[in-house]
């Protein structure tokens, strides 16, 4: 996890996991979910002016099937622009490739 402005504290309450969302660090968070279906995520770090709609994220925990299910359907509905995309890294960096003015 990591993010592109400002540090997040993405507490996932039902997992029992809170972990930090740092620009330019990336943490990687562990989770054993008991059950599968939705759970609570919120946001414990006053991150700026739109934290307050941070509760509305409503994450779920999907079995094996569903994920791929849902793999294959994001594969479908973005194929015509996945060419578009930098290859895949297990390192992001979020510099940007040109700066505006």
């Amino acid at each position: 996890m990591t993010s592109l402005d400002v540090i997040h504290s993405f507490w996932a309450v039902g997992l029992g996991v809170k972990a930090d969302a740092v620009p330019g660090a990336d943490n990687v968070v562990y989770a054993r979910p008991e059950r599968t279906g939705p759970f609570h995520l919120r946001c414990a770090e006053l991150c700026g002016l739109w934290h307050g709609q941070m509760y509305q994220l409503t994450p779920r925990v999907a079995t094996q099937a569903e994920f791929e299910s849902w793999i294959a359907r994001q594969q479908r509905q973005y194929a015509d622009i996945v060419r578009y995309l930098p290859p895949y890294s297990h390192v992001y960096d979020p510099a940007p490739q040109y700066r505006a003015g």
